[in-house]
């Protein structure tokens, strides 16, 4: 239906000229340029109007002001865009976008053409949006954990008000790499190394360090850090939160001096027990033929042996959170190495067969103790974790400038989401299958932080009840 005003006499040209307008989808009018009054509309007008309580057009430039707007089309002669325009009709209030422009349509018949779009599910659906962002905003900044964002560039592009509060910074100075200012100095190296492995391995990572805060006091944080996909699965960055932990970190350093103590104050009589059970061992060897007391002497030392690691392991703990474990570096061929350490372990089992190959001879310029403590370490576990196969593979060689070793066990495996915590202190995998073996989950830590210390690599690829493999990269020796 057309809305013609009766005030308004038309020339058949005038409908010539206005009828292509009238076809337009959306709302279309056109104006009387002198009193603001609507000449013609077309069936979108209409049926805008008749939710407006006055259907005559009149409701329309009252509470658009469009008195106002055709005073400036006619003063400046210029188009006039509005966006996102409220008019409240009896089943509330629409909103659209329109657009007014002089047409002359004879030398003095000026009019304004008005055509407008309703966008009042647009701006609903934005206002839900704008909605959803504030309430998540409340969340994040009522959140007692430091929460963060970053891009696919590593740049970080939100931090939470809690964060801000911790550091007394604007949210601003941590956008990008500005974050990294608040990293206590001594920790960033380590902090930036970590940020970027997991980063360029898609995977989740975690780590403690230090920041300073506002008040000149330092906090102990937790960081965790988790990638996130789009719909379509392309990455698009990673969120992450930090937790303070100043409280159990303190906690930990009271009881590192406690194991630290013990420890010391075990080995001396360790080592004298285990120097009089050795001496028994060999003075009744050919001596007796008590087998009973053979075997028990046997296993004495061997749980001896397993109680002296544990400490050794304990004050290397102790050494570790201390900064006190000091290495003894020489170059040496690791090919030697790792055939006394095989055959050692070989003793220890008579079901596994320890395969060893190599593809050239390889120099590093390490701690060898340090090192024998690692390659013992996997190769025990090995063991210990595949106790339904009869065979470790264990291979050395060379990528680039890195010497690489890898002990590859055939056991029960580890799920991808626990494997990169497997390094971490006291940490032991969780599962029906796993806690049929004994252990305090110490060695790999101590492993980890052995080869962290001698600037190298160490990591794990498994696949659940297929298998390990552990690994660590050195330099090469020139």
């Amino acid at each position: 239906m057309i809305l013609e005003s009766g005030n308004s006499p038309y020339k058949e040209t005038q409908t010539d000229q206005f009828a292509a307008l009238m076809q337009n989808p959306g709302l279309t009018a056109v104006f009387d340029i002198t009193n603001g009054t609507v000449i013609k509309a077309n069936e979108a007008f209409h049926t805008l109007m008749s939710g407006i309580e006055s259907r005559n057009g009149a409701e329309f430039p009252n509470q658009v002001d469009f008195q106002e707007s055709v005073a400036e089309i006619r003063r400046t002669g210029q188009t006039l865009y509005r966006y996102e325009t409220p008019l409240v009709g009896k089943t509330g209030t629409i909103w659209f976008d329109w657009v007014a422009w002089p047409y002359q349509l004879a030398e003095n018949e000026t009019y304004v053409i008005v055509q407008g779009y309703n966008v009042t599910e647009r701006v609903l659906r934005n206002r839900e949006v704008g909605e959803h962002q504030l309430l998540l905003k409340n969340i994040t900044d009522a959140a007692a954990t430091g929460l963060w964002m970053i891009d696919t560039h590593a740049d970080v592009t939100f931090v939470n008000q809690t964060w801000v509060d911790w550091t007394g910074k604007p949210p601003e100075e941590h956008l990008g790499k500005g974050w990294l200012e608040c990293v206590v100095n001594a920790d960033r190296e380590n902090v930036i190394s970590w940020f970027i492995s997991g980063f360029n391995t898609r995977k989740q990572f975690e780590i403690d360090f230090r920041i300073k805060r506002a008040d000149g006091r330092l906090q102990w944080v937790a960081a965790t850090g988790k990638p996130y996909y789009t719909f379509e699965g392309k990455f698009a960055g990673y969120v992450g939160s930090c937790t303070d932990i100043t409280l159990r970190k303190e906690s930990e350093e009271m009881k590192n001096e406690f194991i630290g103590m013990a420890s010391h104050e075990l080995k001396t009589p360790i080592t004298s027990i285990k120097a009089y059970v050795q001496l028994l061992i060999s003075m009744y060897k050919n001596d007796t033929d008590d087998e009973f007391l053979q075997k028990s002497l046997t296993t004495v030392n061997k749980q001896i042996n397993k109680l002296t690691r544990l400490i050794t392991d304990l004050l290397d703990i102790s050494k570790i959170e201390s900064g006190r474990l000091s290495l003894n570096k020489e170059v040496f061929v690791l090919n030697e190495l790792l055939r006394e350490t095989i055959d050692e372990v070989q003793h220890t089992t008579t079901q596994h067969d320890i395969v060893f190959t190599e593809e050239s001879e390889l120099k590093v310029n390490a701690d060898r103790d340090r090192l024998a403590q690692v390659i013992t370490n996997f190769l025990t576990n090995a063991v210990k974790y595949s106790p339904g196969a009869d065979r470790i593979d264990v291979h050395l060689g060379r990528v680039d400038n890195e010497v690489i070793v890898t002990v590859r066990d055939y056991g029960i495996g580890i799920n991808e989401d626990e494997q990169y915590k497997v390094f971490n202190r006291f940490y032991r995998v969780e599962g029906r299958n796993e806690q049929t073996f004994s252990g305090f989950g110490i060695g790999l830590y101590v492993a980890s932080e052995i080869i962290r210390r001698h600037e190298g690599r160490i990591w794990v690829s498994s696949e659940k009840k297929s298998g390990s493999a552990f690994c660590f990269a050195l330099q090469a020796a020139n």
